[in-house]
């Protein structure tokens, strides 16, 4: 089965990866991935506590190593640097906008009003100037032989614009030389699907980054390597267009979408989709490579309401984790593999045990206790994973509930127990391991 690589570009991509995130932490998701977010911008909140989450979950020599030999999924942030104590003119001539020579191309290529842009105020949907300023700084790892690879971004924005076409064309490269010519390349791209403050944007100006960035692609060649593609908010596919809000996407807490026909919600269908799709044959024609947003809901299988549900489940067995005290309980109780479940008995002595070893049983003895206030942290604190989530009122579960989890083994030969040389991170990598089963078991509830 190819890997699946997720290369999720400026605010739009982040918040599509963010949902798609989630929905692996809930167990809607099954198959591992590798997400790469590409942005002049920081990773929004959800998406650096989800990242930092996931990276506790290894246990093994590998990243990607975590407990029964299972894979987990890996986040990588690129950022893109621009210098955004200056104005536009001064990045791209050295010079206030009014001091910039009359024969410099940056006055043939660009409007007064961008050279006199604050850059530290961003890009304003403004592609052109992403694709100058940024033009050296463009890396992304070499995706293994056989990988899908999936690029989400929007064309109407100045980030996802103007980074889309070097980007495609740095994987175009790459599956054209002897090392990628497995690679699977498709893109979930976002057209007209919000409607702009006419303060900020006007619409023209969305549908003209929009022309602009399908026609680089076509001029780039790019059209011929990407085996298909969805448009978010094509005019003939478009159900909901809501009105974006400046900067929504770098809120805290994400807003679940209360409908499938929400522009966030079918870019999640559709990367999950295209990622998977094996069967179909690939259209020489680019127009026929076009796969509809509905279809692609369709072939997804699950929907917001259903998802939510399953989330709100998932989010309740973590809370209860921590407000009914599991690890203490278990730990206390004599009859603890008879009532509570075997495998989770062996599993917290196995995390005990391996934690013992490296730091000594001195260090350890209040293990229990102390793993419970991890996991209570780890979920409740600050920046706990319970702030990835949507604002959601989580369903509540008995603790009967725990015994039938199916808890993982661990082999204690497979574990790097240079992970466990800190008190700290012993506790974390567990805690962390026991709130990802505890969430995706709402799968099977």
């Amino acid at each position: 089965m190819p890997e699946h690589l997720v290369v999720a570009v400026g605010g739009t991509g982040q918040v599509v990866l963010h949902y798609y995130a989630l929905l692996y932490l809930v167990g809607i998701i099954n198959e591992p991935f590798h997400a790469v977010v590409i942005d002049t911008d920081e990773l929004n909140t959800g998406l650096k506590i989800t990242k930092g989450f996931l990276d506790l979950l290894q246990l093994g020599h590998d990243k990607t190593a975590g407990i029964a030999s299972r894979t987990i999924p890996r986040l990588e942030f690129i950022p893109i640097r621009i210098h955004t104590e200056s104005k536009v003119s001064q990045a791209l001539a050295g010079a206030l906008p009014d001091n910039v020579p009359k024969n410099h191309p940056a006055r043939a290529f660009f409007a007064a009003d961008a050279l006199d842009q604050d850059i530290a105020r961003g890009l304003f949907g403004r592609p052109a100037l992403s694709s100058v300023l940024t033009a050296d700084q463009l890396r992304i790892p070499l995706p293994p032989a056989d990988t899908t690879v999936v690029v989400v971004a929007s064309l109407i924005g100045g980030t996802g614009g103007g980074l889309i076409t070097p980007l495609l064309d740095k994987l175009r490269q790459t599956k054209e030389t002897g090392v990628g010519r497995s690679l699977n390349l498709r893109a979930v791209l976002f057209g007209e699907y919000f409607e702009p403050d006419p303060h900020v944007m006007d619409l023209a100006t969305h549908r003209s980054n929009l022309r602009m960035c399908l026609e680089s692609l076509k001029e780039k060649g790019i059209q011929d390597a990407i085996d298909f593609f969805a448009l978010v908010g094509d005019r003939k596919d478009r159900e909901f267009m809501p009105e974006r809000k400046h900067g929504e996407e770098k809120t805290r807490r994400p807003l679940w979408p209360d409908a499938d026909s929400h522009p966030f919600w079918r870019g999640v269908q559709a990367v999950y989709y295209l990622l998977r799709e094996s069967t179909k044959p690939i259209p020489s024609d680019f127009l026929d490579k076009q796969v509809t947003t509905s279809e692609a809901g369709k072939q997804a299988g699950f929907d917001s309401k259903g998802t939510a549900e399953q989330a709100k489940r998932g989010m309740g067995r973590a809370e209860a984790l921590v407000s009914e005290r599991v690890v203490k309980h278990v730990a206390a109780d004599p009859f603890a593999a008879a009532v509570w479940k075997r495998s989770l008995v062996k599993l917290l002595a196995d995390f005990w045990s391996i934690t013992a070893k490296r730091l000594g049983e001195q260090r350890t003895a209040n293990f229990p206790g102390q793993l419970q206030e991890k996991v209570r942290d780890l979920w409740q604190a600050k920046e706990g994973l319970c702030g990835a989530f949507p604002e959601f009122k989580a369903l509540g579960c008995s603790l009967r509930s725990f015994a039938r989890i199916d808890w993982p083994e661990m082999n204690p030969d497979l574990v790097d127990l240079s992970l466990f040389n800190d008190p700290n991170q012993a506790l974390d990598r567990t805690a962390a391991n026991l709130l990802f089963e505890a969430l995706r078991s709402a799968s099977h509830a």
